[in-house]
């Protein structure tokens, strides 16, 4: 991959993370709020609406041009779910900026939200019907036939690895953000967690690497055992420190905290090292044992 390409990928991931962030921050905002919800409390819909689309278009641009499935019915079906959803989320930003707010250039959420939001789903919507009339067009000129069928097994398994990939964008949205919430007085002190939010990162990135670049067991098992130790050696100083300090780590966590606000208990912290020691350990225990078995398989040759 080009400099440029790699660079501008880079900044596009950065970008995605903050959405994902602020979306989940709005969504987690109205469900954590549900006794006392108003007109307001559904202000947040379009910006979550944008990181789904992104996210799908994310999914489906990932496996139309790395995993090679070049099928223009799967193309077409993708640009009429995002159309849906941004018809959806344009008319949410409408109700925003007419019926909530009643401007579209006010400091609401941030300066020129609702503007901003019909304006991306603007774009959406147009990118997603050009897209379905030339493939329908082409389709027919050329009668070209469907050649990708996909099973409801591996429908699931992108599914998976979808939800996967927005939580770690969400994480690493929450890391890029820690010098807005940074104390001096006391962050310092669950600095292991804080780099503990990249591990769902490294995760998504060793099955890229995996499935897509070098196909290498090694590598993959070394990936998945430095997220596997990282994630135990961070789980036991985070239990340890907070033994009887639990009052000093709680507020500098609670920015990057989001599920927590839901209930009066560490869910977030139990759903994020479930993910990275569990995925981690099966990985690097499904390699290993693969590893081992070529091993013995090239001595007997």
């Amino acid at each position: 991959m080009k400099p440029v390409k790699t660079a501008l990928l880079a900044l596009g991931i950065f970008m995605l993370s903050f959405i994902a962030f602020y979306a989940c921050n709005c969504l987690f905002m109205v469900v954590s709020n549900y006794e006392a919800l108003d007109i307001v409390s559904f202000a947040g819909i379009p910006m979550l609406l944008i990181f789904i689309n992104l996210m799908i278009g994310l999914v489906a641009g990932y496996r139309y041009f790395m995993k090679k499935e070049p099928d223009l019915y799967y193309v077409r079906y993708y640009a009429i779910v995002l159309l849906v959803m941004s018809a959806i989320g344009f008319g949410m930003s409408l109700f925003v900026g007419l019926g909530i707010y009643h401007t579209f250039i006010g400091d609401y959420i941030f300066k020129c939200y609702p503007l901003i939001s019909l304006i991306v789903f603007a774009l959406m919507i147009a990118g997603c019907i050009y897209l379905i009339i030339s493939i329908t067009n082409k389709v027919k000129a050329e009668n070209i036939e469907k050649t990708y069928k996909g099973t409801f097994a591996y429908g699931m398994r992108e599914a998976g690895l979808g939800i996967l990939a927005a939580y770690a964008l969400n994480r690493l949205g929450a890391f890029m953000l820690i010098p807005f919430y940074w104390s001096s007085y006391d962050s310092v002190y669950v600095l292991p967690y804080l780099f503990q939010l990249l591990v769902p990162t490294l995760i998504i990135a060793t099955y890229i690497i995996h499935e897509d670049f070098l196909r290498n067991r090694k590598v993959t098992f070394i990936l998945s055992s430095i997220a596997f130790l990282f994630s135990l050696a961070t789980l036991i100083y985070m239990v340890v420190i907070s033994k009887d300090n639990y009052p000093l780590i709680l507020n500098p966590l609670s920015p990057v905290q989001q599920f927590e606000r839901l209930v009066k208990f560490p869910i977030d912290a139990i759903l994020m090292y479930g993910v990275c020691l569990i995925i981690p350990f099966l990985n690097a225990l499904n390699n290993g044992i693969m590893m081992l078995k070529e091993k013995k398989a090239n001595k007997a040759e």
